[in-house]
């Protein structure tokens, strides 16, 4: 199983950069090693959380930073 860590402030700027390009997917943070995903989409992040409980997942880290006026979600 995947270890999930919890974001640190390096993966908010790592999101706000693949924001800038459009790149949902994988999203690498260089400064902690981590990989995550982003989404701009509310919806999407509420599917996403309910999906990771639904199969009882290990406890899931989602954060969020705003960007230009955009809120960023951060996925596990």
């Amino acid at each position: 199983m995947k270890k999930i860590y919890p974001y640190q402030d390096c993966c908010k700027q790592a999101a706000v950069n693949a924001f800038k390009q459009r790149l949902f997917y994988p999203v690498y943070c260089d400064s902690c090693g981590n990989f995550f995903a982003i989404t701009d989409q509310l919806a999407f992040l509420i599917e996403q959380a309910i999906a990771f409980y639904r199969i009882k997942a290990i406890a899931a880290n989602f954060d969020m930073v705003i960007y230009d006026g955009n809120i960023i979600f951060l996925l596990p």
